[in-house]
């Protein structure tokens, strides 16, 4: 049921089907909107979380228009390919990067619109080429068919992994 709505409201938005198409869309309408102090507050938990597990660079997953480019070793990675990045990747499938080629990935807000059965191929994607996943995936508490709720512990077991959400979020 939720497959077909995703279609039809893709198909209404878009134009088409196409997953990377709406992302597009939703960020040349200026549909993608943050907190005005975001990059500031993340940039320094993220920027905290490095310096205690020792990285010294760090991709940024669907880095979007808040990047936290003032990190360390920053690579910014994204599926829309007119939002400006350093790799344009769709990480349900594969990551063009050699394994643990970096200390640390990190993500906000992306997983939780992975539907459940893509999910797995993106967090063993980051969990590959990295050694340290750091993620802004708050549990939401409405599940629809553009929102997941995963399990973030179960997805990345075995790979060391930092939660940064604020904790009235999860």
């Amino acid at each position: 049921m939720f497959e077909r709505a995703r279609k039809v409201l893709l198909r209404r938005v878009v134009g088409n089907r196409n997953e990377q198409r709406y992302w597009e869309w939703r960020y040349a309408h200026g549909r993608i909107q943050r907190n005005p102090l975001y990059r500031t507050e993340m940039e320094a938990k993220v920027r905290e979380v490095m310096l205690e597990h020792g990285c010294k660079n760090i991709l940024e997953i669907g880095r979007g228009v808040e990047a936290l480019t003032g990190l360390p070793g920053y690579c910014g990675l994204d599926f829309a390919r007119n939002i400006p990045a350093d790799i344009y990747a769709d990480i349900t499938k594969r990551i063009p990067l050699p394994d643990k080629c970096f200390d640390a990935t990190f993500t906000s807000g992306v997983l939780q619109h992975i539907r459940p059965e893509k999910v797995q191929k993106a967090t063993s994607e980051m969990a590959r080429v990295a050694k340290l996943v750091i993620l802004d995936e708050p549990h939401t508490q409405n599940p629809t068919f553009f929102s997941w709720d995963h399990n973030y512990e179960e997805l990345f077991k075995g790979t060391p992994m930092v939660y940064v959400t604020e904790k009235w979020l999860l």
